[in-house]
């Protein structure tokens, strides 16, 4: 069966979704889409072939799986409404080397990467970036666009609302809630809540 997939973004965040993609051996025809001055140019064996105004008429030819390969957890959110208004499928894509529980919920066009783990009782929501060597322990909230950057550490019971980024090898103390559209700088050790539309960082974890 020849599965058709397109893949929309093709930066550094691309490289990493599709190097787990085809270790899965899932699809046989995969399409990168992006700006129309980067047609031409490769990411690992794929060529940027299409841009968002080629969607319509990909989606007629067969291709009716999309993921949105861009780790912007804003503009990730525009294009997978984009897709959702074509009626393209978001499948979630979970690197080999990645540990999920099935007592465990994932949402749509979720990417997990290597050596992520989530742990049982957590939820991660639609279109979340769950990127390398992450740990989502037991219970924790995940909702809609978030970006956990490599080597995070989230502790039991910890909620992280929509659109908000956990920047990279940061740690979530257990019961802790971060407020939507907030940033929490890499390397930070979040031991307080944190209100939403909030740039954080530090050890402890401030406001600022």
């Amino acid at each position: 069966m020849n599965k058709k997939l397109l893949l929309l973004g093709a930066g550094g965040h691309c490289i990493s979704v599709l190097d787990s993609i085809m270790s899965l051996n899932e699809y046989t025809d995969i399409r990168i889409i992006d700006r129309k001055e980067l047609l031409g140019q490769q990411v690992l064996k794929y060529s940027i072939s299409g841009t968002d105004e080629d969607l319509p008429k990909l989606r007629e030819k067969g291709y009716n799986s999309a993921c949105v390969t861009i780790g912007d957890n804003f503009l990730r959110e525009k294009l997978v409404c984009l897709l959702e208004d074509l009626n393209f499928k978001l499948p979630s894509f979970i690197d080999p080397s990645a540990i999920v529980s099935p007592y465990s919920e994932i949402g749509e066009g979720v990417f997990i990467g290597k050596n992520a783990v989530i742990n049982a009782g957590s939820s991660i929501g639609k279109g979340s970036v769950i990127n390398t060597a992450s740990i989502i322990e037991h219970n924790c909230t995940v909702e809609e666009f978030v970006h956990i950057a490599p080597g995070s550490v989230l502790c039991g019971d910890v909620s992280v609302k929509k659109n908000t980024h956990i920047g990279a090898n940061s740690v979530v103390r257990e019961q802790i809630t971060i407020g939507p559209d907030s940033i929490i700088g890499m390397g930070s050790v979040v031991v307080t809540n944190i209100s939403s539309k909030s740039i954080a960082y530090g050890n402890p974890c401030k406001e600022r």
